[in-house]
């Protein structure tokens, strides 16, 4: 194909298609595999986005360019290969946010946490880890934060945390971690694997727990991620998601340990069924007034136990918002306070 037939075909896909590449730059005519070939020779390739001008509809594509040359070395022809990986690329977005998600969350509970990979080399810790520590990341990615774990303790952490990593066994332990201070708290340590689509450890998600000493959470974890998930339920309160609107969608297991309920009973507007009759009413008021306001409250009510008997819960809610301030969901933690 001639230099000149070649433009004009590719100008002809650019009045079809707007073009852009992975960095959201505008992908020319003269950025296309083929047309680099051809004029210089090399093999080429693009990852591109392509937009249909009439349909608007959206395709991610892998492009590649390998020229084929004449008995004189020059280029004859140009061999395209044009895969769509649209699927591909909608998967790679879904972790990016379910990730996003979980860092939020996970910067806002009291819990000193963490991601390693399947081989267990950590690799982000969120900030109340280095609040704690007094450390930073370049001093504990890897293998670096047995710097902060008592040296009698650090044998029984590592054999078991590496049977965990062999096995694929969930880890739980507790062992004391050394502060900015230079003292040592025990904290309770609970490590969760994550799978992916073909149940395979990818990733490992780790919370520490200073257990003289429990808070509450403070932020949200992204609808439906296994992440998120994964670090609601190593949590010693009860938590539950809704959506904007205050349906809730989602319980954590302690909730139905505490409550002896199922998801079926619970979801929606549900979770009235569990509060005392006498305080019904005002916790709907409050928590509708809050809704409207899009701000965190606080309150405290008795919840029903699976035996009837109803304890008291100092309970917190903080929204989620989207990048343009809109709130998308709500957090809410129950943390037990005392008997009425």
């Amino acid at each position: 194909m001639a230099k000149k037939d070649l433009s004009k075909l590719l100008k002809r896909a650019d009045d079809l298609f707007e073009r852009y590449d992975e960095n959201g730059n505008y992908f020319g005519p003269q950025n296309s595999p083929t047309y680099i070939s051809l004029t210089t020779g090399r093999p080429s390739q693009a990852v591109l986005m392509q937009i249909n001008r009439a349909t608007k509809e959206q395709r991610w594509h892998y492009v590649q360019g390998a020229p084929l040359f004449d008995e004189e070395g020059k280029v004859s022809m140009v061999l395209v290969t044009n895969t769509e990986i649209t699927n591909q690329k909608n998967a790679e977005k879904k972790i990016r946010e379910s990730e996003e998600t979980f860092r939020t969350l996970s910067n806002s509970i009291p819990q000193l946490s963490w991601m390693a990979d399947a081989e267990g080399f950590i690799y982000w810790y969120n900030k109340k880890w280095f609040e704690y520590t007094g450390t930073v990341l370049d001093d504990m990615k890897g293998w670096g934060w047995q710097s902060v774990h008592h040296p009698d303790e650090l044998p029984k952490i590592l054999e078991s945390w590496r049977t965990s990593i062999k096995t694929g066994q969930p880890f739980e332990m507790t062992f004391p971690i050394k502060g900015a201070d230079g003292i040592f708290r025990q904290f309770l340590t609970r490590v969760l694997p994550v799978y992916d689509s073909n149940g395979k450890i990818y990733k490992w998600v780790g919370t520490n727990t200073n257990i003289n000493a429990q808070k509450l959470a403070e932020e949200a974890i992204k609808e439906s991620e296994e992440l998120c998930s994964s670090l609601a339920n190593s949590i010693q309160n009860l938590a539950w998601i809704a959506d904007a609107d205050g349906w809730i969608y989602w319980y954590n297991q302690r909730w139905f340990n505490y409550t002896g309920t199922t998801l079926k009973d619970m979801q929606g507007w549900g979770w009235d069924k569990v509060h005392h009759p006498d305080h019904i009413e005002e916790v709907l008021n409050i928590v509708k007034e809050a809704w409207k306001k899009d701000e965190p409250y606080e309150l405290t009510f008795p919840l029903r136990r699976y035996d009837g008997e109803y304890r008291w819960f100092l309970t917190r809610v903080v929204p989620i918002k989207d990048a343009s301030g809109k709130v998308t969901k709500w957090i809410g933690f129950n943390l037990i306070t005392f008997k009425k």
